[in-house]
């Protein structure tokens, strides 16, 4: 499935974003939404599903505005940089929930998971949609990086952290 994009976002008359995705593309999500709610006992959703399921979700969202304009450099629209920006935000949120002692994840009064974990599935999640948008395979490139690594030595050579 590609990734939807922003051109084919359509205004509701409530003034909701709607994109026109091909039937492909909805049956592909349709099954990515499925596959969230399997028992236990089926398999779960592989790297990129998820990162499809996840792109199509800020699509939706409205999270690819193709009006910002600036010189960065861009995935469908919006600033790479403001992109890579955001998953450090999420990983700052994953320092801050660490410092107050919130190591398992719960669920505030609002109904949003909290905590560690939390925060850091969302840098995960902030990745995965960028790659989608991108075209880009995440599985791939970890497999390209790990096989990298697989390669260097202990502690990179040295390296303290």
């Amino acid at each position: 499935m590609e990734a939807a994009r922003m051109e084919d976002a359509q205004a509701t008359p409530q003034g909701e974003i709607c994109y026109d995705f091909s039937e492909d593309e909805l049956n592909a999500l349709a099954e990515a939404e499925d596959a969230l709610t399997k028992s236990d006992n089926e398999p779960y959703m592989l790297v990129n599903d998820w990162q499809r399921y996840i792109n199509s979700w800020a699509v939706r969202k409205g999270w690819w505005d193709p009006d910002k304009v600036d010189s960065a450099p861009k995935i469908a629209g919006r600033n790479t940089i403001e992109l890579a920006a955001l998953v450090g935000t999420e990983a700052s949120e994953a320092v801050e929930a660490a410092r107050m002692g919130w190591m398992e994840t719960f669920i505030d009064e609002h109904g949003k998971p909290q905590g560690y974990f939390s925060e850091l599935a969302d840098a995960v999640i902030r990745i995965m949609d960028v790659f989608n948008m991108a075209d880009q395979s995440l599985e791939r490139e970890i497999e390209l990086k790990m096989a990298y690594n697989e390669k260097r030595p202990v502690r990179h050579g040295g390296k303290l952290a």
